[in-house]
């Protein structure tokens, strides 16, 4: 029903998410950016709680993303149902994707992938942790897609090249490459992208670099392009009237 992207990128302090859908407003719940913990993806039969449990864990002292995602995963009475990942400010990651999650259904991050067949049978232990350091980090989640191509088109095309509005743009191309690639097999409703800078020190509210959600359009993901491309002339623009 839902594909999603997360990034972390240390090397240039950002980070960021996008998703799309069949379903309506999927910026409203799948995706949270604390420029203080991580990004955290809920999605599948979504439980919105476990952003909460995912990015407070990674709080605890020795945390890694692998317990914080088990800890989140033991608050919930149905995880065979869900979909979800996290990654730190680090860029370590780690990702679940429920046994009953509709299908085709999986996560790749840093070339290994688990997913769910349309019988329903798990190919893979559905946890897998990387360590992004080297480069910026992302995790791709999707469920109810054409196939694992789907997920290989957002991760072969997203980018960090360096400041919150490239990667905005490289995180929405991603999302129109995966639609490209087959997508939500029921069709698109609504699309969002999310880039903010890590700030460890951040408190609620958090400000981000880009903030944008398309809610019901048959054309989301290309109509959230738009969008950020009519958002960017104007951040141009106002940067412009403040130089002079």
């Amino acid at each position: 029903m839902t594909f999603s992207l997360a990034v972390v990128d240390p090397l240039h302090g950002l980070l960021g998410a996008a998703s799309a859908s069949r379903s309506l407003a999927v910026g409203n719940a799948v995706m949270i950016l604390d420029p203080s913990r991580g990004v955290s993806i809920s999605q599948a039969a979504t439980n919105r709680g476990l952003h909460g449990a995912l990015l407070a864990s990674l709080k605890a002292p020795g945390a890694t993303p692998e317990s914080a995602l088990a800890a989140a995963l033991a608050t919930d009475d149905q995880p065979q149902r869900r979909q979800c990942g996290v990654l730190d400010l680090a860029g370590r990651g780690a990702a679940h994707t429920g046994e009953h999650t509709v299908g085709w259904a999986g996560h790749s991050h840093g070339g290994t992938a688990a997913a769910t067949g349309w019988e329903g049978l798990s190919e893979g232990s559905g946890v897998h942790i990387h360590d992004g350091l080297h480069r910026p980090s992302l995790i791709a989640l999707g469920n109810c897609l054409a196939g694992p191509e789907v997920l290989a088109a957002m991760t072969r095309t997203v980018r960090s090249p360096g400041s919150g509005d490239a990667l905005a743009l490289s995180l929405v191309e991603a999302l129109i490459a995966a639609d490209e690639a087959g997508g939500d097999i029921r069709g698109r409703q609504s699309a969002a992208v999310m880039v903010a800078r890590i700030d460890p020190e951040a408190s609620w509210p958090f400000t981000s670099i880009v903030d944008l959600r398309v809610d019901d359009d048959p054309q989301a993901p290309t109509a959230l392009r738009a969008l950020l491309g009519t958002w960017l002339d104007h951040a141009a623009e106002r940067r412009l009237v403040g130089r002079r």
